[in-house]
């Protein structure tokens, strides 16, 4: 199986959105065996898991439809005929897409809120994760990195080794995986761009890979998102907690 495969993009699709809804579900089970109130960072992951789920499923329609994971048909009046339906299947994936990792976005930084913002308290790092929900013109590159790497500074400061420092910094950089996905799609499109005009690429295949590289995205971050959250199953501690303790 590969990047442009038929079976690869349904067993990615398939496995990441199985693996997404088990880790939502611990989410709501671990706040509940916690006792904790669910915010919004908890309740964001209903819809999230919804566009996850509208994401897989028009790729895998796309797959039924034989628009992806095949190489474009030799035959011009079958490409022409199944050309308005791969528009508008390509137009719904980036929709499903553009909205699945906005909720992503939205939980990561509301879990963040929860942490480091004590309640009734404004606070420098309470400003930023205003600024970065307002500030929605940054391209999806550039937010991805700064949501990711905005709970550090204020992880530094915790006064305890090093080693345990980096060791909180991981779990939250765990989100990472997504973001590397996110560089090699880039980096798709980047190798398109500086082909030659003589060179002749199949669309069909080239969109394939950019899907499949977007399902990686959309289910490693919808994943990630939630592992903070689990941390209390095998520590018995919250996150909360073993920051406001050091």
């Amino acid at each position: 199986m590969s990047t442009t495969s038929h079976q690869g993009l349904l067993a990615l699709g398939s496995s990441l959105l199985a693996l997404s809804v088990v880790s939502v579900i611990l989410r709501f089970y671990s706040r509940r065996i916690q006792k904790e109130p669910l915010k919004i960072d908890d309740w964001i992951m209903i819809p999230c898991l919804l566009l996850l789920g509208g994401s897989c499923g028009t790729a895998f329609y796309g797959v039924n439809r034989k628009i992806l994971g095949y190489p474009t048909p030799s035959d011009n009046e079958l490409v022409i005929a199944t050309a308005a339906t791969a528009s508008k299947l390509y137009f719904t994936f980036d929709l499903f897409s553009v909205l699945t990792l906005g909720c992503v976005k939205i939980s990561a930084l509301f879990f963040y809120y929860r942490i480091f913002c004590e309640h009734g308290r404004r606070n420098v790092f309470g400003f930023l994760v205003i600024i970065s929900i307002v500030v929605m013109s940054i391209s999806d590159f550039l937010l991805d990195f700064w949501i990711i790497s905005l709970p550090i500074p204020q992880i530094l400061k915790i006064k305890t080794s090093l080693s345990r420092r980096l060791a909180i910094i991981g779990v939250f950089l765990l989100a990472f995986v997504g973001f590397g996905a996110c560089i090699a799609r880039l980096a798709v499109f980047v190798e398109l761009d500086r082909l030659p005009a003589t060179v002749k690429v199949d669309s069909r295949l080239t969109n394939t890979k950019s899907i499949f590289l977007s399902l990686l995205e959309l289910g490693l971050s919808c994943i990630a998102v939630n592992i903070p959250s689990l941390y209390y199953l095998s520590n018995k501690v919250t996150p909360e907690n073993v920051l406001r303790s050091l």
